[in-house]
């Protein structure tokens, strides 16, 4: 009967041990045409607001554009087809509070750098300054630290996420509005969202998926507790 208890109190103790299911669900918004867009809303800074993030899992930093001041910023999507996406709030700038500015002495600065492969690189007080080319142009900024509120399973809300504070895009055109106000980067790396909210424990599992209708809008989830059990299709996400 001793020996039964114990055992008893072990499988207890285990299940304490092994961490909830917890995902994070986001909706979906834009479509293939004439949006050109599928992009999520992100309410970042305390108090929150919401801004526009582009989905890009070739990327791994998470940005905004930024008043820090912003040298060079693509127009606002308030102008770009306002007849479709009128509904939506128009979003600013997001203006950083540079005490959460991320220092070059920080681990997170050399975990950004070691996902750049790219020699660190300081700027002015010592902050952590990043340039990042893209296809379509690139982006200089400034990595900062901020809430961001997440509608968690577990109930893990807000977060605090690094993030890239961007205050020179390069376009080849900037009078082209653009319908969001960053990139939401889903690639692999330290500083990608899903790692943070991975080491954070708002996810148990390094997770991603999309469910995406055939006339626009969806869900991005990350983790695991939202997962379907039937109808999914895996990709392994390579280096």
């Amino acid at each position: 009967m001793t020996a039964r208890l114990a055992l008893l109190a072990s499988l207890l103790l285990l299940l304490q041990l092994v961490p909830p299911s917890s995902a994070v669900v986001l909706e979906l918004h834009g479509n293939v045409y004439p949006i050109g867009h599928f992009f999520v809303t992100m309410n970042i800074s305390d108090p929150a607001k919401p801004y526009f993030l582009d989905i890009d899992t070739g990327s791994t930093l998470t940005w905004l554009q930024c008043d820090y001041p912003c040298i060079n910023c693509n127009k606002a999507h308030s102008l770009f087809y306002p007849r479709l996406i009128g509904s939506f709030v128009p979003h600013g700038l997001y203006k950083p509070e540079l005490k959460y500015a991320v220092k070059c002495t920080e681990q997170r600065c050399a975990d950004l750098y070691a996902d750049l492969r790219k020699p660190m690189k300081c700027g002015p007080k010592n902050q952590c300054h990043y340039g990042i080319q893209y296809v379509g142009g690139s982006s200089i900024g400034v990595l900062i630290v901020d809430s961001f509120s997440l509608p968690a399973s577990n109930g893990t809300n807000p977060t605090s996420i690094a993030f890239g504070c961007g205050y020179n895009q390069g376009k080849n055109n900037h009078n082209v509005p653009t319908p969001v106000n960053g990139i939401l980067g889903l690639g692999r790396g330290k500083v990608t969202l899903l790692s943070q909210l991975k080491s954070q424990g708002v996810i148990t599992k390094h997770v991603l998926g999309h469910c995406i209708s055939s006339k626009g809008k969806g869900f991005l989830f990350f983790g695991d507790a939202k997962v379907p059990t039937s109808g999914v299709t895996w990709s392994p996400m390579n280096r």
